[in-house]
């Protein structure tokens, strides 16, 4: 969607009014079954496809040239949107 119907709770002034303003705090989760977004499927790597002994990993969001909503993606994190949080990344694996 177009979020910049009204201003962000946390997007400071010198943000135009024109571009996105605030968003969707969304949950990237890779299990054993599959990697979901805010619980639907998303793709079918799992867990153990990752190498999770190595010092960095690469998170690529991508909008295809021929998606149905061609335009991009805004990222906020803390002091933009209306979630005053940074982009949260943990790890979990038993």
């Amino acid at each position: 969607g177009d979020f910049a119907d009204t201003r962000g709770k946390f997007t400071p002034d010198w943000w135009p009014s024109n571009i996105n303003q605030y968003g969707l705090l969304k949950t990237i989760r890779i299990t054993d079954h599959g990697t979901y977004i805010d619980g639907d499927p998303l793709s079918d790597v799992v867990i153990g496809d990752l190498e999770t002994d190595c010092d960095r990993w690469t998170l690529r969001i991508e909008v295809k040239e021929d998606a149905k909503h061609v335009g991009g993606a805004t990222i906020f994190g803390k002091k933009f949107g209306n979630h005053d949080q940074d982009i949260v990344f943990k790890m979990y694996y038993l």
